[in-house]
């Protein structure tokens, strides 16, 4: 059940799965981004260089496939980047 100031909604049991996505800090300052790939599912890797721009940009889509670990570098411009993993 799910409750909020507009009222309740009841639904069947539903699973949510949180994928790890784990990033280090490589020598030169690029970022490695690296996670487990479930199978059949399609990823993209977003990133920001502020949350008050609200704009994500995509920085790379992974194609459905079999369970894999993902290594992905970026190598941001400055010294502030924000990460996020969707599955579209």
């Amino acid at each position: 059940m799910v409750t909020n100031s507009a009222g309740s909604a009841t639904s069947a049991a539903a699973a949510l799965t949180i994928n790890d996505l784990r990033l280090q800090i490589m020598p030169g300052g690029s970022a490695l981004l690296r996670f487990n790939a479930i199978a059949n599912k399609t990823y993209r890797i977003e990133y920001t260089d502020s949350l008050s721009a609200g704009s994500w940009q995509t920085l790379q889509t992974i194609a459905a496939g079999p369970t894999r670990q993902i290594d992905v570098v970026d190598t941001p411009p400055g010294d502030t980047r924000f990460y996020r993993l969707r599955t579209p």
